[in-house]
Formats: C-alpha cells, sequence, structure tokens
C-alpha cells in the first residue's frame, strides 16, 4: 500500500481525526414546511441508492405524503425526471389524485 493510500485510510478510521476535524460546510436550517390540510395534497419526492443493483435495479424513488407520512417505494434502474414523472402518474395520481404541492430535493 502506498504511504499515501496509508495515510487517508488511516485518518479516515481514527475516531479522534474524525471529531478534531473542522466543519467547513455550514449546515442550513431545515426551513418550515406549512401542514396541509388534506389527505395526499402534498408531497415530497426523493430518491435512494442502494448498495448494490438487483435485475438492474439501483435506485429506489420515494413518494411520501406529508399530511399521513405515508410513503410510496418505487424501483428504478435511473434517475430521470422522465422516469419519475411517469412513476408519479402511474403509481400516486391513478391511486390518490393530483396533489397540490410537490418537492423535490
Amino acid at each position: 500500500m502506498h504511504i499515501k493510500r496509508y495515510q487517508i485510510y488511516m485518518f479516515r478510521s481514527c475516531v479522534s481525526c474524525q471529531q478534531a476535524k473542522k466543519m467547513r460546510h455550514k449546515k442550513s436550517p431545515i426551513g418550515p414546511f406549512v401542514l396541509p390540510d388534506a389527505n395526499f395534497a402534498h408531497i415530497h419526492i426523493d430518491f435512494i441508492g442502494t448498495p448494490s443493483a438487483f435485475e438492474g435495479i439501483k435506485y429506489c424513488r420515494t413518494i411520501i405524503n406529508i399530511f399521513s407520512g405515508s410513503a410510496e417505494l418505487i424501483p428504478t434502474s435511473e434517475m430521470t425526471a422522465e422516469t419519475t414523472a411517469r412513476a408519479l402518474m402511474h403509481v400516486w395520481i391513478t391511486k390518490f389524485g393530483c396533489p397540490v404541492t410537490i418537492i423535490f430535493d
């Protein structure tokens, strides 16, 4: 193992080094969300990457209903606007109707 790789490995695995490391990124406070007055009116959409692909599935699209906190998980092989729109139409809108607000991460 090269000395540079060894140093990187040691610094990343050292708990004391990680605790002493300065945070360079300022964390923004989470913005306030207005609680919806109707079920299925406001949703959040996000992607989760899977550790390994299974039968071509690399990602999981999540659609969360803010009112109830319920979620729909949709496995997908790509993260594109087209597949997101198609999944939203076939999985969410056909079941629950068109939401008033959609928030993407």
